[in-house]
């Protein structure tokens, strides 16, 4: 029986313009692991919502690069495993109606619906405003030997 463990570790971190009072928080990120796939279980897709918090004026735009290590290939010995990353911020109530396919390591501009809230910057009142997808196809799973695959995912949010 073909078995394949699966692990994401998720950093995240911040840039500030200079000269710029910013302050970004990503909150409600977690790890991804799904352990036991086997033949017959299809695609993997697992979501998750996520709060982007800023200091910018409501409205203003930021920009997010994500990178994965060796691009977005879990890795396994010497066997590689593709998966995609899409990102949607189109604000509470609309995550998942339009999804940015992301390239590892190519930042997406021009954001817009970062949260403003000064008193609650956990999105616990407007609600979670934008969505990261992981994902691999069920082709790319059956064609990867067993094993472990392992990898890890960089998130970095700036100011556009």
């Amino acid at each position: 029986m073909k078995r394949l463990l699966l692990s994401l570790v998720i950093v995240l971190s911040f840039a500030q313009a200079a000269n710029a009072l910013l302050f970004v928080r990503l909150t409600g990120m977690q790890d991804i692991n799904y352990t036991g796939w086997v033949i017959g279980n299809g695609a993997i897709t697992s979501s998750q919502d996520v709060c982007v918090y800023s200091t910018l004026a409501l409205g203003s735009p930021y920009a997010i690069t994500v990178t994965g290590s060796g691009g977005f290939n879990l890795v396994s010995g010497t066997n590689n495993l593709a998966y995609t990353i899409t990102w949607d911020d189109s604000g509470p109530g609309s995550l998942g109606s339009h999804p940015i396919n992301l390239t590892s390591g190519v930042k997406v501009q021009n954001l817009q619906n970062a949260n403003f809230n000064l008193f609650h910057d956990d999105c616990s009142v407007e609600g979670m405003n934008a969505r990261l997808t992981f994902s691999i196809t069920q082709a790319a799973m059956m064609a990867a030997p067993a094993g472990t695959y392992t990898g890890t995912l960089t998130i970095l949010l700036s100011q556009t």
